[in-house]
Protein backbone atom coordinates (compact mmCIF):
# COMPACT_ATOMS: atom_id res chain seq x y z
CA UNK A 1 0.00 0.00 0.00
CA UNK A 2 1.23 3.49 -0.87
CA UNK A 3 0.15 6.84 0.46
CA UNK A 4 -0.34 10.01 -1.53
CA UNK A 5 -1.97 13.39 -1.51
CA UNK A 6 -4.92 12.50 -3.75
CA UNK A 7 -8.34 11.64 -2.35
CA UNK A 8 -8.87 8.53 -2.98
CA UNK A 9 -14.54 -14.78 7.49
CA UNK A 10 -16.41 -16.54 7.65
CA UNK A 11 -15.98 -18.21 4.21
CA UNK A 12 -18.68 -17.55 1.65
CA UNK A 13 -21.03 -20.40 0.72
CA UNK A 14 -23.41 -20.29 -2.20
CA UNK A 15 -25.78 -22.41 -0.10
CA UNK A 16 -26.67 -19.17 1.70
CA UNK A 17 -28.38 -18.00 -1.47
CA UNK A 18 -30.57 -21.09 -1.51
CA UNK A 19 -31.63 -20.42 2.05
CA UNK A 20 -32.48 -16.81 1.22
CA UNK A 21 -34.55 -17.94 -1.74
CA UNK A 22 -36.85 -20.06 0.39
CA UNK A 23 -35.40 -23.45 -0.39
CA UNK A 24 -36.53 -24.80 2.95
CA UNK A 25 -40.17 -24.07 2.17
CA UNK A 26 -39.91 -25.65 -1.27
CA UNK A 27 -38.22 -28.73 0.16
CA UNK A 28 -41.03 -29.29 2.65
CA UNK A 29 -43.60 -28.86 -0.09
CA UNK A 30 -42.00 -31.27 -2.60
CA UNK A 31 -40.56 -33.82 -0.20
CA UNK A 32 -37.10 -35.44 -0.36
CA UNK A 33 -37.73 -37.86 -3.21
CA UNK A 34 -34.31 -37.40 -4.82
CA UNK A 35 -30.62 -37.63 -3.95
CA UNK A 36 -27.55 -35.56 -4.74
CA UNK A 37 -26.66 -38.19 -7.38
CA UNK A 38 -30.01 -37.56 -9.05
CA UNK A 39 -29.20 -33.87 -9.21
CA UNK A 40 -25.81 -34.51 -10.81
CA UNK A 41 -27.33 -36.86 -13.40
CA UNK A 42 -29.99 -34.30 -14.26
CA UNK A 43 -27.40 -31.53 -14.66
CA UNK A 44 -25.09 -33.66 -16.80
CA UNK A 45 -28.01 -34.89 -18.90
CA UNK A 46 -28.88 -31.38 -20.01
CA UNK A 47 -25.38 -30.53 -21.28
CA UNK A 48 -25.62 -28.64 -24.53
CA UNK A 49 -29.43 -28.69 -24.53
CA UNK A 50 -30.99 -25.68 -26.19
CA UNK A 51 -34.31 -27.06 -27.39
CA UNK A 52 -37.61 -27.79 -25.65
CA UNK A 53 -36.28 -31.08 -24.31
CA UNK A 54 -33.31 -29.20 -22.84
CA UNK A 55 -35.69 -26.78 -21.16
CA UNK A 56 -37.51 -29.69 -19.55
CA UNK A 57 -34.18 -31.15 -18.38
CA UNK A 58 -33.29 -27.85 -16.78
CA UNK A 59 -36.64 -27.73 -15.01
CA UNK A 60 -36.05 -31.27 -13.76
CA UNK A 61 -32.64 -30.34 -12.29
CA UNK A 62 -34.13 -27.30 -10.59
CA UNK A 63 -37.01 -29.36 -9.19
CA UNK A 64 -34.62 -31.97 -7.81
CA UNK A 65 -32.48 -29.28 -6.17
CA UNK A 66 -35.52 -27.83 -4.43
CA UNK A 67 -36.22 -31.18 -2.75
CA UNK A 68 -32.71 -31.46 -1.30
CA UNK A 69 -31.12 -30.02 1.82
CA UNK A 70 -28.87 -27.32 0.24
CA UNK A 71 -26.22 -27.82 2.93
CA UNK A 72 -25.67 -31.36 1.64
CA UNK A 73 -25.18 -30.34 -1.99
CA UNK A 74 -21.48 -30.19 -3.01
CA UNK A 75 -20.00 -26.89 -4.18
CA UNK A 76 -19.72 -27.98 -7.82
CA UNK A 77 -23.40 -28.92 -7.99
CA UNK A 78 -24.49 -25.64 -6.41
CA UNK A 79 -22.50 -23.81 -9.07
CA UNK A 80 -23.86 -26.22 -11.68
CA UNK A 81 -27.42 -25.27 -10.75
CA UNK A 82 -26.56 -21.59 -11.16
CA UNK A 83 -25.01 -22.00 -14.61
CA UNK A 84 -27.29 -24.78 -15.89
CA UNK A 85 -28.67 -23.92 -19.31
CA UNK A 86 -25.99 -21.27 -19.69
CA UNK A 87 -23.04 -23.48 -20.66
CA UNK A 88 -21.99 -25.06 -23.94
CA UNK A 89 -20.85 -28.23 -22.21
CA UNK A 90 -21.33 -30.23 -19.04
CA UNK A 91 -22.24 -27.66 -16.33
CA UNK A 92 -20.81 -29.85 -13.57
CA UNK A 93 -17.46 -30.15 -15.35
CA UNK A 94 -17.40 -26.39 -15.96
CA UNK A 95 -18.25 -25.75 -12.30
CA UNK A 96 -15.42 -28.01 -11.14
CA UNK A 97 -12.97 -26.19 -13.39
CA UNK A 98 -14.07 -22.82 -12.01
CA UNK A 99 -13.71 -23.98 -8.40
CA UNK A 100 -10.24 -25.33 -9.22
CA UNK A 101 -9.27 -22.00 -10.83
CA UNK A 102 -10.43 -20.23 -7.66
CA UNK A 103 -8.40 -22.62 -5.44
CA UNK A 104 -11.63 -23.55 -3.67
CA UNK A 105 -12.37 -19.95 -2.63
CA UNK A 106 -16.03 -19.53 -3.61
CA UNK A 107 -15.86 -15.77 -3.16
CA UNK A 108 -13.56 -15.61 -6.22
CA UNK A 109 -15.88 -17.49 -8.60
CA UNK A 110 -17.39 -14.38 -10.16
CA UNK A 111 -13.87 -13.35 -11.22
CA UNK A 112 -12.42 -16.65 -12.43
CA UNK A 113 -15.53 -17.40 -14.48
CA UNK A 114 -14.11 -15.12 -17.16
CA UNK A 115 -11.08 -17.43 -17.45
CA UNK A 116 -13.25 -20.50 -17.98
CA UNK A 117 -14.82 -20.81 -21.42
CA UNK A 118 -18.27 -22.03 -22.34
CA UNK A 119 -20.34 -19.92 -19.94
CA UNK A 120 -22.79 -17.39 -21.34
CA UNK A 121 -23.44 -13.89 -20.02
CA UNK A 122 -26.57 -15.22 -18.32
CA UNK A 123 -24.52 -17.78 -16.40
CA UNK A 124 -21.93 -15.18 -15.41
CA UNK A 125 -24.62 -12.79 -14.23
CA UNK A 126 -26.34 -15.50 -12.17
CA UNK A 127 -23.09 -16.52 -10.50
CA UNK A 128 -21.95 -12.96 -9.89
CA UNK A 129 -25.28 -12.00 -8.33
CA UNK A 130 -25.26 -15.09 -6.11
CA UNK A 131 -21.74 -14.40 -4.81
CA UNK A 132 -22.67 -10.78 -4.12
CA UNK A 133 -25.84 -11.81 -2.25
CA UNK A 134 -23.77 -14.21 -0.15
CA UNK A 135 -21.20 -11.48 0.56
CA UNK A 136 -23.88 -9.04 1.67
CA UNK A 137 -25.55 -11.68 3.83
CA UNK A 138 -22.23 -12.45 5.53
CA UNK A 139 -21.42 -8.79 6.06
CA UNK A 140 -24.82 -7.86 7.51
CA UNK A 141 -24.86 -10.94 9.74
CA UNK A 142 -21.35 -10.21 11.02
CA UNK A 143 -22.14 -6.54 11.63
CA UNK A 144 -25.28 -7.32 13.64
CA UNK A 145 -23.43 -10.02 15.64
CA UNK A 146 -20.61 -7.71 16.79
CA UNK A 147 -21.89 -5.32 19.44
CA UNK A 148 -18.50 -3.93 20.40
CA UNK A 149 -15.06 -4.00 18.79
CA UNK A 150 -12.69 -5.50 21.33
CA UNK A 151 -9.79 -6.26 19.01
CA UNK A 152 -8.64 -6.99 15.48
CA UNK A 153 -10.60 -10.25 15.26
CA UNK A 154 -13.89 -8.39 15.80
CA UNK A 155 -12.95 -5.73 13.26
CA UNK A 156 -12.04 -8.31 10.64
CA UNK A 157 -15.29 -10.18 11.25
CA UNK A 158 -17.15 -7.05 10.15
CA UNK A 159 -14.78 -5.85 7.43
CA UNK A 160 -13.49 -9.04 5.77
CA UNK A 161 -16.28 -9.34 3.19
CA UNK A 162 -15.77 -5.69 2.24
CA UNK A 163 -12.00 -6.07 1.83
CA UNK A 164 -12.14 -8.55 -1.04
CA UNK A 165 -11.55 -8.46 -4.78
CA UNK A 166 -8.68 -8.61 -7.28
CA UNK A 167 -7.52 -5.08 -6.42
CA UNK A 168 -6.24 -3.74 -3.12
CA UNK A 169 -9.11 -2.07 -1.31
CA UNK A 170 -9.05 0.15 1.78
CA UNK A 171 -12.07 0.03 4.09
CA UNK A 172 -12.85 1.74 7.38
CA UNK A 173 -14.87 0.73 10.43
CA UNK A 174 -16.03 3.73 12.50
CA UNK A 175 -16.83 3.47 16.21
CA UNK A 176 -18.09 5.59 19.08
CA UNK A 177 -16.30 6.01 22.43
CA UNK A 178 -17.64 2.65 23.64
CA UNK A 179 -16.20 0.93 20.56
CA UNK A 180 -19.67 0.28 19.12
CA UNK A 181 -19.85 0.16 15.32
CA UNK A 182 -21.61 3.19 13.87
CA UNK A 183 -20.62 2.81 10.22
CA UNK A 184 -18.34 1.29 7.58
CA UNK A 185 -17.01 2.73 4.35
CA UNK A 186 -15.03 1.62 1.28
CA UNK A 187 -12.42 4.39 1.17
CA UNK A 188 -10.39 3.62 -1.93
CA UNK A 189 -9.70 0.94 -4.52
CA UNK A 190 -6.27 0.62 -6.12
CA UNK A 191 -4.69 -1.58 -8.74
CA UNK A 192 -3.30 -5.09 -8.31
CA UNK A 193 -0.32 -3.81 -6.32
CA UNK A 194 -1.37 -0.86 -4.21
CA UNK A 195 -3.96 1.74 -3.35
CA UNK A 196 -3.62 5.43 -2.58
CA UNK A 197 -4.34 6.56 0.99
CA UNK A 198 -5.05 10.16 1.90
CA UNK A 199 -5.75 10.86 5.61
CA UNK A 200 -8.61 13.16 4.58
CA UNK A 201 -10.44 10.31 2.85
CA UNK A 202 -10.25 8.35 6.12
CA UNK A 203 -11.19 11.13 8.52
CA UNK A 204 -13.95 12.96 6.62
CA UNK A 205 -16.39 10.04 7.10
CA UNK A 206 -15.43 9.99 10.78
CA UNK A 207 -16.38 13.64 11.08
CA UNK A 208 -19.65 13.06 9.21
CA UNK A 209 -20.55 10.18 11.55
CA UNK A 210 -19.29 12.00 14.67
CA UNK A 211 -17.12 8.94 15.30
CA UNK A 212 -14.55 8.63 18.04
CA UNK A 213 -12.19 6.52 15.97
CA UNK A 214 -11.64 4.24 13.01
CA UNK A 215 -10.14 0.82 12.35
CA UNK A 216 -8.65 0.55 8.86
CA UNK A 217 -8.35 -2.67 6.90
CA UNK A 218 -7.04 -3.48 3.46
CA UNK A 219 -6.35 -6.72 1.64
CA UNK A 220 -3.20 -8.01 0.04
CA UNK A 221 -4.31 -9.81 -3.15
CA UNK A 222 -1.01 -11.71 -3.05
CA UNK A 223 -2.33 -13.75 -0.11
CA UNK A 224 0.45 -12.65 2.26
CA UNK A 225 -0.96 -10.65 5.22
CA UNK A 226 2.43 -9.38 6.41
CA UNK A 227 2.29 -5.54 6.62
CA UNK A 228 4.63 -3.63 4.33
CA UNK A 229 6.75 -0.63 5.27
CA UNK A 230 4.27 1.53 3.37
CA UNK A 231 1.42 0.14 5.51
CA UNK A 232 3.30 1.18 8.64
CA UNK A 233 3.99 4.66 7.25
CA UNK A 234 0.35 5.15 6.21
CA UNK A 235 -0.83 4.15 9.69
CA UNK A 236 1.51 6.65 11.30
CA UNK A 237 0.39 9.50 9.04
CA UNK A 238 -3.33 8.81 9.44
CA UNK A 239 -2.92 8.33 13.20
CA UNK A 240 -1.18 11.69 13.59
CA UNK A 241 -3.84 13.46 11.52
CA UNK A 242 -6.60 11.81 13.55
CA UNK A 243 -5.02 12.93 16.84
CA UNK A 244 -4.98 16.55 15.68
CA UNK A 245 -8.76 16.31 15.17
CA UNK A 246 -9.33 14.68 18.57
CA UNK A 247 -9.98 11.27 16.94
CA UNK A 248 -8.00 8.07 16.86
CA UNK A 249 -6.81 5.58 14.29
CA UNK A 250 -7.29 2.58 16.55
CA UNK A 251 -5.69 -0.08 14.38
CA UNK A 252 -4.77 -0.99 10.81
CA UNK A 253 -5.36 -4.59 9.77
CA UNK A 254 -4.08 -6.40 6.68
CA UNK A 255 -6.42 -9.09 5.35
CA UNK A 256 -5.34 -11.89 3.00
CA UNK A 257 -7.36 -15.01 2.20
CA UNK A 258 -8.39 -16.45 5.59
CA UNK A 259 -5.59 -14.74 7.54
CA UNK A 260 -5.04 -11.25 8.90
CA UNK A 261 -2.39 -9.25 10.73
CA UNK A 262 -2.95 -6.32 13.05
CA UNK A 263 -0.24 -3.66 12.94
CA UNK A 264 -1.07 -2.75 16.51
CA UNK A 265 -0.82 -6.31 17.79
CA UNK A 266 2.48 -6.73 15.93
CA UNK A 267 3.84 -3.62 17.65
CA UNK A 268 4.17 -1.77 14.33
CA UNK A 269 1.66 0.94 15.23
CA UNK A 270 0.56 2.66 18.42
CA UNK A 271 -1.99 5.50 18.43
CA UNK A 272 -0.41 8.90 19.20
CA UNK A 273 -1.05 9.91 22.81
CA UNK A 274 -2.11 13.43 23.71
CA UNK A 275 -3.21 14.44 27.24
CA UNK A 276 -6.43 16.06 26.06
CA UNK A 277 -7.45 13.03 24.06
CA UNK A 278 -6.49 10.56 26.79
CA UNK A 279 -8.60 12.43 29.33
CA UNK A 280 -11.61 12.24 27.03
CA UNK A 281 -11.35 8.53 26.27
CA UNK A 282 -13.22 7.24 29.27
CA UNK A 283 -13.91 3.51 29.06
CA UNK A 284 -12.56 2.89 25.56
CA UNK A 285 -10.69 -0.43 25.32
CA UNK A 286 -9.16 -2.20 22.36
CA UNK A 287 -6.71 -5.07 22.23
CA UNK A 288 -3.98 -4.65 24.85
CA UNK A 289 -4.99 -1.14 25.91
Amino acid sequence: MHHGNGTSGLPLTLAMVGVMAGVGLARRRLGSRYTVDDLERALRGQAGSTNTAGSKARTSASSIYLTLDPELVPDELLVGVLISGATKGDPVAVARKMISEADGDLSRLSRVIFRVGGVSQVGRARLGASVELARRTEYRSATSAVDRIGGADDAVRVLRSMATGPNEKLVGLYVDRRMRVIGTRVLSVGNMGHTIVDPRSVLLPAMEMNAYGVVLAHQHPSGDPQPSNADVEVSKRVGEAAAVLGMELIDHVVVAANRHRSLRELGLYDPPRKPGIMAAQGGVSYGSR
